[in-house]
């Protein structure tokens, strides 16, 4: 008995969609709607982790110019100070020369003010004892009333201990002597050498002022005079 073939033919009235295993249709816009969010949260943790390491460089890149400035500014301090500190040193080191250091301008000048013109010295030295200058020589004085005036003088100048010894008449009817005394270092220091030079310069300047004050009002004073004269001799 021979076989007999069917054709059939199924034509579906609807489109086909797939469905998933939960028997519900999977939509494209949402498909794509997870993508997005997945990109920008995706792209969201990268920012934020950049950001962070970024911040975190930042943080020490801060931290080493901050610590390379306060090295720099200790070193620019340091370097300061010890060169202030040097400077004081020389400062104080020249002090002190300058308050033991002897100015025989000065002690030499006392001696010219208040020698008498009758009285010589033919030779005449000095030495420190201590704070004491020792002053000793030996001269001729026109007499003996002189020596004694002058021991006097002496005294009145701030000199001690002075002392005329081996008075003696010589040919020429003159009074030779030996001569000591003594004399506080403080009147003779080079320190107040350079006082007595410094108060000097300053009065010079000032009467330089006063003179340079007087001559402008004097020339003034001559302008007006020839001015008065001009106008007298054009009214004549």
């Amino acid at each position: 008995m021979a076989e007999q073939k069917f054709k059939t033919s199924f034509i579906p009235k609807k489109p086909v969609s797939t469905v998933s295993s939960g028997g519900k249709i999977k939509k494209k816009g949402s498909d794509l709607f997870t993508l997005v969010s997945f990109v920008i949260f995706i792209v969201m943790i990268v920012v934020a982790v950049g950001t962070y390491f970024y911040k975190i460089k930042l943080e020490a890149d801060v931290q080493g110019q901050v610590a390379r400035i306060n090295e720099e500014a200790e070193n620019i301090d340091r370097n300061f100070i010890d060169q202030v500190i040097r400077l004081d040193t020389r400062i104080s080191t020249v002090k002190k020369l300058l308050d033991k250091h002897l100015a025989p301008t000065q002690l030499f000048s006392v001696l010219e003010e208040n020698t008498y013109k009758t009285v010589k010295f033919n030779n005449l030295s000095y030495s420190l004892d201590g704070k004491d200058v020792i002053l000793s020589g030996s001269g001729i004085a026109a007499g003996y009333e002189s020596i004694v005036l002058q021991s006097d003088q002496y005294g009145k100048a701030g000199l001690r201990d002075v002392i005329f010894s081996g008075l003696q008449n010589n040919e020429q009817g003159l009074v030779t002597f030996s001569f000591s005394s003594k004399m506080s270092i403080d009147e003779v220091l080079y320190r107040d050498d350079l006082d007595m030079g410094q108060d000097n310069q300053r009065e010079n300047s000032q009467n330089e002022s006063s003179g340079s004050i007087q001559t402008s009002e004097n020339m003034e004073n001559g302008v007006m005079v020839d001015e008065n004269n001009n106008i007298n001799n054009q009214e004549q």
